[in-house]
């Protein structure tokens, strides 16, 4: 592949937010891949016999079984680019904001042997006044600088609790107080079960958890 080329692929995947580092480029004789560091996604570039600006192409597609969808006719490399970027934006960063989404359903599932939901009202469907966002948001970053006191974990399963309970913070603006308390028990009950504490570590992670919600009138019960 032409240098050129290969320059404008990275173009386009430093635009949409990743880096070099985030991918593998590998050349053959034939043909050369651009893959997607621990993702089952490549776009697959076949050489063309007579024209160094052509190329046959096919992408790894986002459905059950990824499988790869071909062009049996050679393109010019500029409609390619195009193709390319439509692919990263539309297939690859779908993909990773997939994976980072929160499973509500599996994790409000398995959290009742943490949580007993009987502790929070959930019939109030209104939204929440600015005040009370302001107080969840400094509940939350008082419960944050409390975890690493209380428990165990590693620096990394605390940067992953604290991304998910930024994630709860966020959702205040755009969820009324019956979604929103909802998703708290999910997301507590999650980080209860994906960090493997046993059931007497996750009730004390999910009692401090409403410690700091207590001054939060009509929040927690």
């Amino acid at each position: 592949m032409r240098v050129i080329h290969k320059n404008k692929l990275l173009e386009i995947i430093i635009n949409n937010g990743y880096t070099i580092k985030d991918v593998i480029f590998t050349e053959h004789d034939d043909h050369c891949e651009i893959n997607f560091l621990n993702t089952p996604f490549e776009f697959h570039f076949e050489y063309s016999n007579k024209d160094i600006n052509s190329y046959i192409i096919g992408q790894t597609l986002y459905n059950n079984s990824f499988s790869m969808s071909w062009v049996s006719n050679e393109m010019p490399i500029e409609n390619i680019f195009r193709i390319f970027n439509l692919w990263v934006e539309k297939t690859v960063k779908v993909y990773f904001e997939d994976q980072d989404e929160i499973d509500l359903w599996e994790t409000m599932k398995k959290s009742d042997q943490f949580i007993d939901p009987k502790f929070i009202d959930f019939d109030d469907k209104s939204v929440f006044e600015q005040f009370e966002k302001e107080q969840i948001t400094l509940a939350i970053d008082s419960f944050k600088s409390l975890i690493p006191e209380r428990f165990s974990f590693s620096d990394g399963e605390i940067q992953i609790i604290n991304k998910k309970l930024d994630y709860l913070i966020t959702k205040i603006d755009t969820m009324n107080k019956f979604d929103w308390k909802s998703l708290l028990v999910s997301i507590i009950g999650g980080i209860a079960i994906n960090m493997s504490v046993d059931k007497d570590s996750g009730l004390a992670f999910w009692e401090l958890f409403k410690q700091m919600f207590t001054r939060i009138p009509h929040l927690i019960k």
